[in-house]
């Protein structure tokens, strides 16, 4: 009994004067764990009302709240003696690993902070970037999505969006809009330019003057022949995706009604 006595009270001992510098770093990670939560609360209210973009200001909310949490537990660790030095380098040569292993990620994700900072297009903006034109129906840190004219859904790296010329059509007051009509042989061409002008002039947000909408022969096919429109919207009355769509089925009604069978593509919309 007496030998457990003797070896029991050095630590008991050695546990006492532990004490203070245990309950020391239990409070400061306390502490850090409660000032990260209202830090980061105070910093989702001040970017919302600067109405910055919700997922930059998730991410800031987190990088504060877990920079707070990491130096309260270096600082609690440190209390109780942890030697930090070993245990720093390892981070180092970890975080090294990921980093060359997950280099592609961490180069979308610092492009996706970039171009949330930036804004060069919203949600919704019709775009043409990295070879793809449609409408931008998500962004987020790692790509950003756009929807063709066919439908089709395409992930666009950040990375490539970044680095490449990004055409926003919604950030101008008007653009042109140029499709391809093929007609077969032995129709009144005049018949049929006056009947496309009028159907484009009775789109909604198109330009009637200044310019002028314009019908031109291209190339003669084999089977048929090639004609060229083009045409300016307001980009404030109607968007390019719904005039062309309005375009497409109007004129086909049109021709359908005069029993001509034509063929409608899409070239593509330039500023102007």
């Amino acid at each position: 009994m007496e030998n457990i006595l003797s070896v029991s009270s050095p630590v008991f001992e050695k546990f006492i004067l532990f004490l203070p510098k245990l309950i020391t770093s239990m409070v400061f990670f306390v502490l850090s764990l409660y000032f990260s939560s209202m830090s980061s609360k105070g910093v989702k209210r001040a970017l919302q009302r600067k109405e910055v973009d919700t997922e930059l200001s998730l991410l800031f909310v987190r990088v504060v709240k877990l920079t707070i949490v990491i130096i309260g537990t270096v600082i609690a660790l440190q209390q109780v003696g942890f030697d930090l030095t070993a245990f720093v380098a390892g981070l180092g040569i970890v975080g090294f690993t990921l980093g060359f292993a997950l280099q592609d990620v961490s180069k979308n994700l610092v492009a996706g902070v970039l171009l949330l900072l930036q804004q060069p297009f919203d949600i919704g903006d019709t775009v043409e970037v990295g070879g793809y034109t449609g409408v931008v129906t998500n962004i987020n840190l790692r790509a950003t999505e756009i929807q063709t004219y066919d439908g089709v859904i395409v992930l666009i790296p950040n990375t490539v969006v970044y680095s490449k010329p990004v055409r926003n059509f919604n950030r101008i007051d008007r653009c042109c809009i140029e499709l391809v009509l093929e007609v077969p042989y032995g129709l009144d061409m005049i018949m049929m330019e006056t009947v496309i002008k009028k159907t484009i002039c009775d789109l909604p947000g198109t330009i009637q003057k200044d310019p002028v909408p314009r019908v031109t022969f291209n190339k003669f096919k084999q089977d048929s022949i090639e004609l060229l429109t083009h045409y300016w919207i307001d980009i404030k009355n109607t968007g390019q995706i719904t005039s062309m769509n309005d375009y497409v089925s109007k004129l086909d009604v049109v021709l359908s009604n005069n029993g001509i069978s034509a063929n409608i593509r899409v070239i593509g919309i330039d500023e102007t």
